[in-house]
C-alpha cells in the first residue's frame, strides 16, 4: 500500500495552520534578541570609544589654535627683520609692519614692544583660551652701525599651557645674533 500525498492545505507537524514553518519563527527570536543585545552593547561601547577619542580630538583642536599664534608671531618676526633692514629701526606697532594681522584674535592677543635701546623687539602671543600654550619671539640687531647690523630671531613656546607668555629669548653672543629660549620654554624655530 502506498502512502497518499498530504494535501497542501492540511497542516503537517512541521508547519503551522497559516502555512509558515515553525523553524522560521524560532530563527526570528535569536535575531530579535541579537538586535536588542547590540543596542545595549552600543550604549556601553559608544561612550567608551568617545572617552578614548575625545582627548585626542581636543589635543588636535588645541594644536590648530596654537598654529595660529606660531604663524602670526613668526610672520611678525620676519616682518620686523625686513623693516629693520629698510629703516634701520624696528616697527613700533603691529600695524606698522603692514601685515594686516590683528592685535586681538579669538585665541590669542598679540603685543609688540621695541626695547628702549632700540636693538631688539619682543613680540608675544598670550593665550586667551584654556589648554593652549603662549609664545614669545624676539628679533635682535647686532652691530655698532644700525645700517649694517645683523638681525637674528627666535620664537619660544611655553612648555605647558599657560595664559602668560614665556620670558623673551636670550642673546647668547653679543657679536652674533644667536638667541636661546629661557628655562620654561622651548624653541619653535
Amino acid at each position: 500500500m502506498s502512502e497518499s500525498p498530504t494535501p497542501q492545505n492540511e497542516p503537517t507537524p512541521e508547519s503551522s495552520a497559516d502555512g509558515s514553518s515553525s523553524q522560521s519563527n524560532s530563527a526570528a527570536v535569536p535575531i530579535i534578541l541579537g538586535c536588542v543585545g547590540c543596542g545595549c552593547l552600543g550604549l556601553i561601547i559608544v561612550p567608551i570609544l568617545a572617552a578614548i577619542a575625545l582627548p585626542s580630538f581636543l589635543s588636535q583642536a588645541n594644536r590648530a589654535r596654537e598654529a595660529e599664534a606660531k604663524t602670526f608671531v613668526s610672520s611678525m618676526l620676519r616682518a620686523q627683520q625686513a623693516y629693520h633692514l629698510e629703516n634701520t629701526a624696528f616697527a613700533p606697532t603691529i600695524a606698522d609692519l603692514g601685515l594686516g594681522l590683528p592685535a586681538e584674535g579669538t585665541n590669542y592677543s598679540y603685543a609688540l614692544e621695541v626695547q628702549p635701546d632700540g636693538t631688539s623687539v619682543i613680540i608675544t602671543a598670550t593665550a586667551q583660551s584654556e589648554g593652549i600654550k603662549s609664545y614669545t619671539g624676539a628679533v635682535h640687531a647686532v652691530g655698532s652701525d644700525p645700517a649694517t647690523a645683523l638681525t637674528g630671531s627666535q620664537l619660544c613656546e611655553s612648555d605647558s599651557p599657560s595664559s602668560t607668555p614665556p620670558a623673551p629669548p636670550i642673546l647668547t653672543d653679543p657679536t652674533l645674533p644667536t638667541l636661546e629660549c629661557p628655562p620654561g620654554s622651548s624653541e619653535v624655530f
